[in-house]
This record gives C-alpha cells, structure tokens and sequence, in this order.
C-alpha cells in the first residue's frame, strides 16, 4: 500500500506513513465500476426465480390431479373411437377406388341383364293325361324355353340332382306319380308339373279249344285259339297248366280213349288268363276200342 500524500511504500500493518506521517486510510476508496458491477450483480439475482419449496410442489400437485379428475374420460374415448373409424374409412374407400378396374364397372349391365331374364318358365308338359290306362305308356315331358327338365317317379319333389328327362319314360305296372320342372340356361326354374298315372291290366279271355268236349271216332285234331301277343301252356293229363307246361305250337291228335285238356294264355305283361278245359272220348274205328293201344 502506498502513502496517498508522498507515496511512499507503508509496510503492511502501519497506521502512519515513516516519511512523511501521514495516517494510513483503512477504508478503501470508492471506485464506481466495482459499485456498478455489484448492483448489476444484484438486479440479476432479483429477477431470477425463487425455488419453490416442497409444500408449494404438493399444492400443484393436487391442483393437477383435480383437473384431470374433472376431464370426462368417457367423451374421451367415444371421440378416439369416432376418429379411428373416420381414418379406417377412409383408408378402405381410398384401397377400393385404388384396385377397382374398368371392367369391373362394365359387368354391372350384365347383372342387370340376368334379373331381367329371371321372368315367369312355365311349366312342362305331359304327353298323356293322368289316369287309368290297361296297357303300357311311355310318358314324354315337353317345355316351352330351351333348358333341362329333372323329374321323379316317387312322388318326391325334383331337384337338380333327380332324372334328367332325355327320352319318353316307361311307366311301369300300378300307380305311378311323376313331378318334373325345367330349368334354363340362366338358372330360372319353372313350378313342379305332377301327373298321377294308374296302370293295370286286365286279365286276357280264356282259350278258345276246338273241338268242344264230346265223343269222337277216328282221327281229330285239337286246336287251341291264343290271341295275339299271348303264349298258350296245355296239360293232356288232367292236371292243372303252369309255366312249366307244354307250349302250344300248332294243333296236335287228339288222343284215343277219354282226354281232358287244360290250357290257359298269359300276355306281354306276364298277367294270365283263366284256364279252359274240355274233355274228349275218342274211338278207334277199326278195333272201337276207346283206349290206346
């Protein structure tokens, strides 16, 4: 530190100066950027922000949490749900526009095409009536439009997995019921068609056998008459005709002594007559013997 009157050099912790006397000043003097900078210094220090302490932390603490207890959560997630649905949307509508082709807009007239074909297909026709018939009939199916007719003979309903009519149907023996529909090209069925058909038969006359019953001298031939389409079956014996009999062929000799015939007749349809039965007595002219020899 140097004296402020001579300048001379004061040792440190002299009060006066040893040359000149002068007293040491302890107090340093005023220097206005050292002031300057210290009330800078503490204008800082003013501004900045005090520390909050830990009950100030707890207070906002509970101040948050009431707030997020009044938020209506519920809302929340209709609106969540509600945004998603609107980006799903418009992700799939935007995929759709993306991969649809030209030619998928040009079937839609086809579409349109089909339902106006879909109109009334009436149904198939029978080419006999129903009824009873006595012989055999063979039924043909006929249809207005171009398409596959499927039919039963059981009653039951037709679909497509039942008979394709492709040629007349031979109806057999008894009651027969036939459903049948059609259907086109585009898939269009028509209404069932039924017809109830009884067929039976009746039993042939019995054969006419000539000569009658009767005594007879000499030779004499027996005939029997057999209808058309028939079979005749005879017995010579006495006993009664069966399948297995003798087959009438043509006329034969009446037999010498006392003969009793039996013949019948069975048609195409297997259904066989009543039988008939004459009885002969013939004698032989050179001996009158009415037995064979």
């Amino acid at each position: 530190m140097q004296c402020k009157k001579c300048g001379t050099e004061i040792k440190e912790g002299c009060l006066f100066c040893h040359n000149c006397g002068e007293a040491v000043q302890i107090v340093p003097d005023y220097e206005p950027e050292m002031d300057e900078l210290q009330i800078r210094i503490a204008s800082a220090q003013t501004k900045l922000p005090n520390k909050p302490t830990v009950r100030q932390l707890e207070e906002k603490t509970e101040e948050s949490i009431e707030v997020l207890k009044k938020v209506n959560w519920k809302m929340v997630g209709i609106l969540f749900v509600v945004i998603l649905g609107i980006c799903a949307f418009a992700f799939a509508y935007g995929s759709v526009l993306k991969n649809q082709e030209p030619t998928a807009l040009q079937q839609q007239p086809e579409i349109s095409n089909v339902k106006e074909q879909s109109a009334y297909i009436p149904k198939p026709e029978f080419s006999y009536p129903a009824g009873g018939y006595s012989f055999y009939i063979s039924i043909e199916l006929h249809s207005e439009v171009e398409g596959t007719i499927y039919y039963t003979l059981d009653g039951s309903i037709p679909n497509e997995s039942s008979y394709k009519y492709t040629v007349p149907i031979e109806l057999p023996k008894g009651t027969t019921v036939v459903r049948a529909f059609v259907m086109d090209s585009n898939g269009n069925s028509s209404d069932i068609a039924s017809e109830v058909y009884d067929i039976e038969f009746g039993a042939p006359d019995p054969p006419t056998i000539i000569p009658e019953s009767g005594e007879y001298v000499g030779e004499h031939y027996v005939r029997i008459l057999v209808p058309d389409n028939c079979v005749a079956y005879y017995t010579l014996d006495g006993s009664r005709p069966n399948e297995s009999s003798e087959i009438y062929t043509g006329e034969f000799l009446m037999p010498e002594g006392t003969t009793t015939v039996h013949a019948f007749v069975e048609d195409e349809y297997g259904i066989m007559s009543e039988i008939s039965t004459v009885t002969y007595q013939c004698t032989n002219p050179m001996t009158g013997s009415t037995e064979t020899e």
